[in-house]
């Protein structure tokens, strides 16, 4: 398959599926034994696959994937996103937090023919979590003491944290 027609897919799933939420589009796209390997849970079949976009979108409704940059080698396709949502129902435990956040991330894309057999994706997690306050910064307690801090080193000699 020439590699414009792998990234062509890879696109068209990426505006139609993740960005619309047009799952009947989806048949067309992948490969019957289809993998979603995702951060957090991966997604096997195109019936799993459905259940969890739907899930998805619902609780980040105005999800949009924004393309920042493609690499397509062999029978791979790599894309490279930012992310943009809001937080609107509870997700892992968390309660819908309605605060918009973006986050970046990456898609590689296994094609089979013309068909997407697999896909990785890896995103900014934790700044997610911060923005949407499901996760706090905490200082080093040694550091809130005023004790040195070896991440504080310079040429050899420590400076104090106050």
């Amino acid at each position: 398959m020439p590699f414009t027609t792998n990234k062509s897919i890879a696109l068209e799933f990426v505006e139609e599926v993740l960005n619309k939420g047009n799952l009947e589009k989806m048949k067309n796209l992948i490969t019957p034994d289809f993998v979603w390997h995702g951060q957090f849970k991966e997604v096997r079949g195109l019936k799993s696959f459905n259940e969890w976009l739907s899930l998805e979108r619902s609780t980040f409704p105005d999800l949009q994937f924004n393309i920042v940059d493609d690499v397509v080698e062999h029978d791979k396709v790599a894309i490279r996103w930012i992310l943009q949502a809001t937080h609107k129902k509870e997700v892992l435990g968390f309660p819908a937090s309605h605060k918009k956040f973006q986050t970046t991330g990456i898609n590689i894309f296994h094609f089979e023919g013309d068909k997407i057999k697999e896909v990785w994706i890896a995103f900014d997690a934790l700044n997610t979590a911060l923005q949407l306050g499901v996760v706090d910064v905490v200082q080093r307690s040694i550091e809130k003491k005023g004790h040195a801090s070896p991440f504080n080193k310079r040429r050899g000699k420590q400076k104090n944290v106050i």
